[in-house]
């Protein structure tokens, strides 16, 4: 049968055989949601009351396989899908997060595309930020725009953080 999962840079033909046998079909997920929690990969809820903790971990649901596989695919993913690449860039830059939590909201988009192309039975197009398809190759030189300079993966260092905060003292 025919494998659209396999268009997505990142995806080859033994992962995808991998999200097939554990996510079985597709349809047992009603909506987007409930398939991004079931694999584990959206932040963990707290609430009480009329508050909300914003920024918990995320959540320990779903297959240990999927969650460190979607890490894996996302991490390849970020480097030839652009706008993959603009979520991490804009999780590295503006957010200061670390390069695991960038990939984490990567995985968690990549979730959603594998939703879709599961849900749609049809191959992954490349777009660029304005949503029009683009070949591989302008994917990738897009991406390629959107590196992270130095001094902002420096900055989410751990030994960079520790040395300045031993300064301030």
């Amino acid at each position: 049968p025919d494998c659209f999962l396999e268009s997505i840079r990142g995806i080859c033909m033994q992962i995808a055989a991998t999200y097939i046998a554990l996510i079985q079909d597709i349809s047992r997920f009603p909506t987007l949601e409930n398939f991004r929690r079931w694999c584990g990969i959206v932040p963990a809820s707290k609430q009480s009351g009329g508050a909300e903790a914003k920024g918990l971990r995320i959540t320990q649901a779903g297959p240990n396989l999927v969650k460190a596989t979607l890490f894996l695919n996302a991490n390849v993913t970020r480097q030839w899908d652009v706008q993959i690449a603009a979520i991490y860039h804009r999780q590295m830059v503006n957010y200061g997060k670390h390069h695991n939590q960038a990939v984490c909201a990567c995985a968690s988009h990549l979730a959603s595309r594998i939703y879709a192309i599961l849900k749609q039975q049809r191959p992954y197009q490349l777009r660029d930020l304005q949503g029009n398809p683009i070949s591989a190759e302008q994917s990738r030189a897009l991406c390629q725009k959107l590196c992270v300079p130095d001094d902002v993966r420096k900055r989410s260092n751990k030994r960079f953080r520790q040395a300045r905060t031993a300064t301030k003292w």
